[in-house]
């Protein structure tokens, strides 16, 4: 795939739990997600080189964080935290094809965590899921609508990925 098809994606973080280090995301277009991460310049190397994220604040005045640009008016906050020897939540991200997106982190030779999945059943029955491993080990999870219906497809789903 070429750089021409990541606009495509806009991250929609929602953290699937409340730590300090990850806040949730509104589950549409315009969000904005903190992310707590172990190595900041790592972190923002990867939403940038493998996500197409642009920093908008690199945080000349707060050096700990640096705001990113996923496209669609999302915001995602990368700020440098310890890791803690708890549990890290899974982080979704909202996109209009996983199953090609998957393929883009396997060509950037991220770690995936098992094949594409449909959800069989459920209010989330015929959205496909994949799971993957950032850089500093932190699951995410990459999520693609199910049907016509899907609040992920009229939400405009789509990540700054290919």
């Amino acid at each position: 795939m070429n750089k021409t098809l990541l606009p495509w994606l806009t991250a929609l973080l929602m953290a699937l739990a409340v730590l300090p280090d990850a806040a949730c995301a509104a589950p549409a277009s315009g969000g904005y997600s903190r992310l707590g991460v172990p190595d900041l310049p790592q972190a923002v190397d990867f939403f940038h080189d493998v996500m197409n994220c642009e920093p908008v604040d690199t945080g000349e005045d707060a050096p700990s964080m640096v705001l990113m640009d996923c496209g669609h008016g999302d915001i995602v906050e990368l700020s440098a935290a310890a890791r803690n020897g708890g549990t890290v939540p899974d982080v979704v991200l909202a996109t209009d094809d996983a199953s090609a997106v998957a393929a883009w982190l396997r060509t950037n030779r991220v770690a995936l965590l098992g094949r594409p999945r449909v959800v069989a059943s459920g209010p989330d029955a015929g959205r496909i899921v994949v799971r993957f491993l950032a850089p500093w080990g932190q699951p995410l999870q990459l999520v693609s609508p199910g049907g016509a219906d899907d609040p992920l497809r009229a939400a405009g789903a789509g990540l700054a990925v290919q």
